[in-house]
């Protein structure tokens, strides 16, 4: 999904309530202008759930936020670092040869990725 110059798609967040916050802010924060101000009383409303409660205390913090693509590129390299940590435990306890080259290949590949996203 567009984001003010940015491409974010749910699947970037690796927490479930996160990503749930992500999808219910979408409609209403896609496409507004830089600087603008959503409204988001109708999206949390009344509801006292876990979404709501992270919803809320991001309304109210007062604390300049990142723009779009820096924050866009920021929870990448977060949701990249997880993937790496999950590879570098299974190498450690990989059993088979395969395991362990299979493992190792998409490592790589991730501290490329990572790599490339930090020289941005």
């Amino acid at each position: 999904a567009g984001l003010a110059g940015a491409s974010l798609e749910a699947e970037a967040f690796a927490d479930p309530t996160h990503r749930e916050a992500y999808e219910l802010l979408l409609p209403v924060i896609d496409g507004l202008e830089p600087d603008a101000v959503p409204e988001l009383g109708s999206v949390i409303g009344d509801d006292s759930g876990e979404v709501a409660a992270l919803l809320r205390h991001l309304a109210v913090e007062d604390r300049p936020l990142a723009d779009a693509p820096d924050l866009a590129r920021r929870i990448a390299i977060w949701r990249l670092e997880d993937r790496i940590k999950h590879l570098q435990t299974q190498l450690a306890t990989a059993g088979s040869e395969e395991d362990r080259s299979h493992a190792t290949e998409e490592l790589l590949g991730l501290l490329e990725g990572k790599q490339q996203l930090l020289g941005e």
